[in-house]
Parts: C-alpha cells; structure tokens; sequence
C-alpha cells in the first residue's frame, strides 16, 4: 500500500498547474483550428471530385479513398483534444465526464469497464476535475498496458464532502515502491497532481493480485 509523499517542491506544483494550463490550451488548438480546419478542407475535396454540371470531365478516382483518410485524422485529433482537455466535464459535468472516460477507453482497449457514479451533483472546479479525469486515464491506461487486466470495475462517488474514485482491476499487480521509484512518472506524476489539488491517493496492489487505486479529494 502506498500513500502520496508529503514532502514535494514548490517548483513541481508551479510546473504542474503549468502543464495543465498548456494541456487546455493545446486541445482547444487542437479542436477549434485544426480539428475544424480538418473538416472543411474534408467537404472541399468530396466537392472537387464530382464533376462539374453539364461538363462530365475528370474526376479523381481515389478521391473517396482519401477523404475516408483525412476522416480518420480528424478522429485522430479529436481523441488526442479529448486526452489533452475533457469537453464533457466542462459542459456535461463530472458523472458524465467520467462516464466518457470509461466508454471511450473501453471501446478502444476492448476491455470490459463496469462504470458507476453516484450522489456526485457538485460541480467540480475545472483543475480539480481535469486532474482527476487525468488520473482516470493513467489508472485505466497502466491497467491495460502494464496489468493485462481483462476486467476494471470504476466507481465515483461524493461522500463526506470529498470526491472518492476507485479504480479496480484483475490484472497481474505490481510491488508498490518499485514501480513508484523505477522507471518512468506515472505514479508519481498522478500523486503529484492529487497532492496539489489537497487530495490523496491510495494504491494498493501486489504482483498476482490486481491493482485497487483510490483517490480522495475534498470538495471545499
């Protein structure tokens, strides 16, 4: 079992709240420019492959194929906007944002996730809300790729004045501090951004045992 250190640096929380500034700022470039621009540059192509009125002329015979490649790009910047910065929490709120998380990383992963939110009608802070989200998505991401769990049960709730999540899943476990101080910053990265937000987060995992991830955040 692990719990968040509380020794961190000042200069680690100013770089955070950095990021996450930069992070929103990226996916709103990304979904009001590019994404957009993406689109129309799309409708522009399937325009210029039909042939002009009365004149049969020539058209492009790959023009279809193409478009359905430009599609698949714009898909593409738009799961990446959504990573960077979740449009649901902003205007569907916490339940359904956490519910989006689930469904979209289920759908890709073809990993079964078992979603339940309860009593959460507070609106969150949009920080508070993007760190938690981001944690979401580590926890469900290290549960496919480093676990190999076939099943995650997610459940989020607001109790005692704080927003629990617990993230829950089969797969192969791990040793706590190895992981938390090998390599890479992924558990160390979302203590980090809990910590900052006044939260905690709990780990406890063990290898052949699967992994349950629980954070805690105040609401005040």
């Amino acid at each position: 079992m692990g719990r968040i250190p509380k020794a961190v640096s000042n200069a680690n929380v100013k770089l955070i709240l950095a990021e996450e500034r930069e992070r929103t700022r990226i996916a709103q470039e990304l979904h009001d420019h590019i994404g957009v621009s993406l689109a129309v540059l799309g409708i522009d192509m399937l325009r210029a492959g039909q042939p002009v009125s009365g004149s049969p002329g020539k058209v492009y015979p790959g023009i279809h194929e193409v478009y359905e490649k430009m599609q698949e790009i714009s898909k593409r910047v738009s799961r990446l906007s959504h990573q960077l910065h979740s449009p649901a929490l902003e205007y569907l709120g916490m339940a359904q944002a956490v519910k989006t998380e689930c469904r979209v990383f289920s759908e890709e992963s073809h990993i079964p996730v078992a979603c339940s939110c309860r009593d959460i009608a507070e609106k969150l802070d949009q920080t508070v809300g993007q760190i938690i989200l981001r944690v979401l998505r580590e926890a469900l991401s290290n549960a496919a790729r480093h676990g190999g769990a076939s099943k995650i049960d997610v459940e989020a709730a607001v109790a005692d004045a704080r927003f629990i999540l617990v993230i829950r899943d089969n797969g192969s476990g791990f040793e706590f501090k190895k992981s938390l101080f090998g390599p890479g910053l992924g558990l160390f990265s979302m203590m980090e951004r809990v910590r900052l937000i006044g939260g905690e987060l709990q780990i406890n995992s063990s290898p052949g045992r699967g992994t349950e991830l629980v954070c805690r955040v105040p609401l005040s």
